[in-house]
């Protein structure tokens, strides 16, 4: 964890440790009226699910991609982040000693009460409050995420404001017009302002924090350095604990810029480096290889997208594969929902079995235990249960393909690895790509993949398994990776309105999207503007892997950083790899 990160967690466990500590000191012993409990309660649901939301946001993964980091703001706003906390620390405490008896976390009238408008409370009526929207707003600020800020500033802000309507009708009832004076003198939350003021106020905070965000953003346009030494940059700043190596292939579509390099040690066991050169395992990005073959055969009329997979399919691989709630809808999924990942067959290696255990578990606690394609489908038949009736919606199964392959080799009467190498390798020049276990038509066994990390746990041993197959088993490079992308963007492999069908866009799981055999990331506009992530298409892996292009800057991006627990890391390095002029490079 960065220093930031330990002073956001510090700062944030003496913010929780005084709040219990109030809350339980400072509680009156009279009963609540309904408002007050109802008030009371806003304030905490909000302050929980604020809070909460803005963690899982900014820590959680999306599924085989990620955006936590790509809403990021810059390091610097996250240290004044941790400014403002400590600022609205200080307030609210100071707030609290002020009142000292009078306070109370409920609406309630004291013995002897009074109206304090000395110090804080001579210039606002609730600095308390005020400092506990600083505190939130600084959370919001150091966890670097434009979407945590915003959750920390509107639900917090929301409930306060109903809180303080609450107490000061319990004012006015109690004191009259000695409160209704005092509040002529004083501003609820911001002191001395009009709303004319405000709304000024707000506007220059805003500009104030954008110019904050942008700046480094701009900055890191400049090529002061070269584009080729601010990539090698970027890629060597990702190692870490959890990252022992990356590779990144960049190249423009016209051809104009390409680089590729690489950071790390690739095998542990020799110490051997990392090189753009290194084969890697490039796990679920194999579907888009996959899902292009199948649509060569589409276009051939070898099949058709809505042919039932059972026409292909054996029975006794198929039977029982799908059934929801009490219906068997095996013969009924199609080749195009096995693409779109709209069929609701389970996913054999994600979901978990009546063992209470996904396939990948089970591989970590006995990797010795290969599996067979057969046994990883017939775990989605006899162990777990569909998702959804066909086509009404959409689930990531690495089981859909899985079967595709199965399609491909009866339709072929091929081995998938030889298909591959027919319709792709071959064809592209691509001479360090090949299908785990197999190297079929090379002269020398080619170089070991890089080691692979879940958590700090190698788990190469586990990706050399040939069960890794048509959902996730192909090797390959950085460079080829893009090599066969841009063969498929420019119709050099399926024809262009092919390639559009291929895109045919379905909600996945925010910000992604999913086609046949194709992913796109692409986050809302407002979203995009702050955070300069501009749309992706092409296909992410759980290693950690990636393969995107972005049609607006004609640029391809691939690579991995070989660590399974981290799948936000790569798209933090796209989107930093976007922000790099090129133009004089």
């Amino acid at each position: 964890m960065s220093v930031l990160g330990w002073l956001t967690v510090a700062l944030s466990v003496v913010w929780f440790t005084t709040e219990v500590r109030v809350s339980v000191r400072k509680r009156s012993r009279g009963p609540l009226e309904a408002r007050d409990r109802l008030s009371l309660l806003a304030m905490r649901a909000a302050t929980v699910v604020s809070i909460a939301f803005a963690v899982s946001t900014e820590l959680a993964p999306a599924i085989v991609g990620g955006a936590g980091r790509i809403l990021a703001l810059s390091p610097f706003v996250g240290y004044l982040g941790c400014l403002l906390m400590v600022v609205g620390l200080i307030v609210r405490l100071t707030a609290i000693a002020t009142l000292k008896q009078q306070f109370t976390v409920d609406v309630a009238i004291v013995k002897d009460h009074k109206i304090i408008d000395k110090g804080l409370y001579g210039i606002v009526r609730h600095p308390s409050y005020l400092g506990s929207l600083l505190t939130f707003v600084g959370l919001g600020l150091a966890l670097q995420n434009w979407l945590s800020l915003l959750v920390l500033l509107v639900l917090p802000s929301a409930a306060t404001f109903y809180r303080i309507s609450v107490e000061e009708k319990a004012l006015i009832g109690h004191f009259g017009s000695v409160y209704t004076d005092y509040m002529s003198r004083t501003r609820r939350l911001i002191p001395a302002l009009n709303m004319k003021q405000i709304i000024k106020a707000f506007a220059a905070v805003t500009l104030a924090l954008f110019v904050l965000v942008m700046l480094p953003s701009c900055a890191a346009r400049r090529p002061t350095t070269g584009a080729r030494e601010e990539m090698q940059h970027l890629i060597s700043g990702l190692l870490d604990k959890s990252v022992k190596n990356c590779v990144l292939s960049v190249m423009k579509g016209d051809g104009s810029f390409s680089w590729s390099g690489a950071a790390g040690i690739a095998h542990q066991n020799g110490q051997v480096p990392m090189t753009a050169e290194t084969p890697i395992y490039i796990a679920s990005i194999t579907k888009l290889y996959t899902a292009t073959v199948i649509m060569r055969l589409y276009e051939t009329g070898a099949l058709s997208l809505d042919d039932p997979m059972a026409k292909y399919l054996p029975e006794e691989l198929i039977q029982g594969i799908h059934v929801y709630k009490g219906r068997d809808y095996s013969h009924e999924v199609t080749i195009r929902q096995l693409l779109s990942h709209t069929s609701g067959i389970a996913d054999y290696y994600s979901e978990k079995g009546k063992d209470g255990k996904s396939l990948f578990d089970l591989s970590l606690e006995n990797p010795d235990r290969v599996w067979t394609v057969d046994e990883t489908i017939e775990r989605a038949r006899k162990d777990m249960q569909a998702n959804f009736p066909p086509g009404t919606k959409a689930s990531y199964s690495d089981t859909n393909f899985q079967l595709l392959g199965k399609i491909i080799e009866v339709i072929t009467g091929k081995p998938l690895q030889v298909v591959y190498q027919e319709f792709l390798f071959a064809p592209l020049g691509l001479k360090n790509t090949w299908l785990v276990g197999h190297f079929e038509g090379r002269p020398v066994q080619p170089a070991s993949p890089a080691d692979v990390f879940y958590k700090d746990r190698n788990i190469s041993e586990i990706r050399a398994h040939e069960s890794y197959w048509a959902d996730g088993g192909i090797v390959s490079t950085a460079q080829e990776m893009i090599t066969f992308l841009k063969a498929l963007n420019e119709g050099r492999i399926v024809r262009p309105d092919t390639l559009g069908l291929m895109h045919n866009w379905r909600k996945l799981e925010f910000p992604m999207k999913y086609g046949y055999g194709t992913m796109l990331f692409k986050l809302p506009a407002p979203l995009a503007l702050v955070s300069h992530m501009r749309p992706l298409w092409g296909h992410s892996g759980s290693t950690g892997s990636f393969l995107y292009y972005s049609e607006e800057l004609n640029l391809y991006m691939a690579g991995t950083i070989d660590q399974a627990d981290s799948h936000s890391k790569p798209f933090e390095l796209m989107s930093r790899v976007m922000k790099v002029d090129l133009s004089g490079s």
